[in-house]
């Protein structure tokens, strides 16, 4: 059943069986205005409904949330999905778990993975070379070899930059 709310018009899709003959407190989703929602005299749920749940919802003053409507074929099709999830799911057994990780193939991509670690080999490198240049006045009084092998390393990247510009003119 679709109803609306009073204050922002916004409809919602309730169940039927939830609001008793009297009517029932709800509560918007959208602008959380309350208001009391009797039902329409043209249906008849008293026939569905014994007398013990009319005295016992009528006793109750139960205020609903309600979220905006959906269609019934969305409200179908969730359904359908479940009732799918629970035919398929089956209760793990040793075997079971040992037929589905024998079944796992992992793809192939030695190429990828290893340019990957090149990557993070180069960028650690550096990172700890520009650590090192960054400290080397306080790391030289405990590492005296320090300033020498950084000086040397700076000249081979030099020589190294010098050559590929040349083999590139």
């Amino acid at each position: 059943m679709i109803i609306s709310c009073p204050n922002c018009i916004k409809k919602f899709n309730i169940d039927e069986k939830l609001i008793p003959i009297n009517g029932r407190l709800l509560q918007c989703s959208s602008c959380k205005h309350r208001w009391h929602y009797d039902l329409p005299k043209d249906q008849n749920i008293v026939s569905e409904l014994s007398k013990e749940e009319i005295t016992e919802d009528t006793t109750k003053v139960d205020l609903i949330k309600i979220n905006p409507a959906k269609s019934n074929d969305e409200i179908k099709s969730k359904i359908k999905k479940k009732q799918k999830v629970k035919k398929t799911r089956k209760k793990k057994t040793k075997e079971n778990e040992d037929e589905f990780s024998a079944n796992i193939v992992e793809p192939k991509n030695t190429s990828r993975s290893f340019f990957n670690i090149l990557l993070i080999i180069i960028i650690t490198f550096i990172a700890l070379i520009l650590v090192l240049d960054t400290f080397k006045n306080n790391l030289s009084d405990y590492f005296p070899f320090l300033i020498p092998a950084l000086n040397n390393f700076y000249e081979i990247m030099f020589d190294i930059s010098s050559f590929i510009k040349d083999l590139i003119k």
